[in-house]
């Protein structure tokens, strides 16, 4: 590795890492990986009132729909979809949400006006990321962390930092290796 090539420029490195997510194999189109990463395709629904109070995080374990207090009202989470990168968002995803709410507080007022987020969950097969090194020099790889990629991204850095560096880890990075595939 002797330098990337960014959207304003060259910059020079010894070591690059692509921990871009789900789009992680668009950076890596032209250099022969075929690595079956998806998106798990994860909505949430913001209800601004709701005439619910919540102190705290509801999870209805039976609907597998979790209920989280926020500023700005009632987040409800709970459902994904395998879509790709491409294909909008689908708002019956995002009424399944609503209709859960509505279960677990039949008492809950939703608004017309409640909006809904869909978001990328970058997976493999096998429910692990791909961490360690590349079959090019000074190119390493650190994603597809499914559910867990922002909770895992300052562990899952450092440990990949210290590889990198080549200090000793009790860390054994093999089983994500993206040779499994």
């Amino acid at each position: 590795m002797r330098a990337v090539r960014g959207e304003n420029g060259i910059y020079a490195c010894d070591h690059a890492v692509i921990c871009a997510g789900a789009w992680s194999m668009q950076l890596l189109a032209n250099l022969g990986y075929a690595l079956p990463l998806e998106s798990q395709r994860g909505y949430h629904v913001t209800i601004p009132s709701g005439g619910v109070t919540a102190a705290r995080p509801v999870v209805a374990a039976d609907r597998k729909v979790f209920i989280t207090p926020m500023e700005d009202g009632l987040r409800v989470a709970g459902t994904v979809e395998f879509g790709g990168l491409e294909r909008a968002p689908t708002r019956k995803r995002a009424e399944y949400l609503v209709r859960d709410l509505s279960r677990v507080f039949p008492r809950a007022h939703v608004p017309a006006d409640w909006s809904y987020w869909m978001g990328h969950r970058p997976c493999f097969p096998d429910t692990l990321p791909v961490m360690g090194g590349s079959r090019h020099r000074g190119l390493w790889f650190n994603f597809g962390h499914g559910h867990l990629g922002l909770t895992m991204s300052a562990v899952s850095g450092d440990i990949l930092a210290r590889a990198i560096r080549g200090e000793p880890s009790n860390i054994d990075l093999a089983p994500f290796s993206f040779s499994r595939f």
